[in-house]
């Protein structure tokens, strides 16, 4: 099976979730009934651009799924593959967050919603490299390994990349 036809299955899922995520976030930060204290928030610009993105994704996604079922239902193993290592992976982020909230002393379950969003916005960067080995190595407990730490790990990989020197 071709995998390279599973990354748009996986972005559709991670725009569900962004567009899932972003109306919960929304919804927290609205009052019940507006008074002069405390009026009604409106969508802001940001918020607009975050679900219109996820609406494009799942639009695509949806279009990308109809037209590879055929190949999807000739390889159902890979498919499930591939969605458990990219949940693995989900699980390290959200892992990593109940770590820190662990070492600084706060209360491990006292999540707000940007800590879980925020590392989602790097899934797909973090995803590539477990996608990439899956496809090319024998199916093994290691991948799965290798997608929660790649998960747990993050923000250390993704803060750690510097921008390249000029050469003289």
């Amino acid at each position: 099976m071709n995998l390279d036809s599973l990354i748009p299955i996986i972005l559709t899922i991670l725009g569900s979730l962004l567009a899932g995520l972003s109306v919960t976030l929304f919804r927290a930060g609205t009052t019940p009934a507006p008074t002069p204290d405390h009026p009604r928030r409106t969508i802001s610009a940001s918020h607009l651009v975050l679900v219109m993105f996820a609406v494009i994704v799942v639009l695509f996604g949806g279009v990308t799924l109809v037209r590879y079922l055929p190949l999807i239902r000739q390889n159902p193993d890979s498919s499930y593959f591939i969605i458990w290592l990219f949940i693995t992976m989900v699980f390290g982020m959200f892992v990593q967050v109940l770590t820190a909230n662990y070492r600084s002393g706060r209360p491990m379950l006292e999540i707000g919603a940007s800590q879980l969003v925020f590392p989602l916005l790097f899934s797909i960067l973090v995803f590539y490299p477990i996608w990439a080995m899956a496809t090319s190595g024998t199916r093994s407990f290691f991948a799965i390994h290798a997608a929660f730490l790649n998960g747990f790990f993050w923000e250390s990989i993704v803060s750690s990349t510097k921008a390249p020197s000029p050469t003289a």
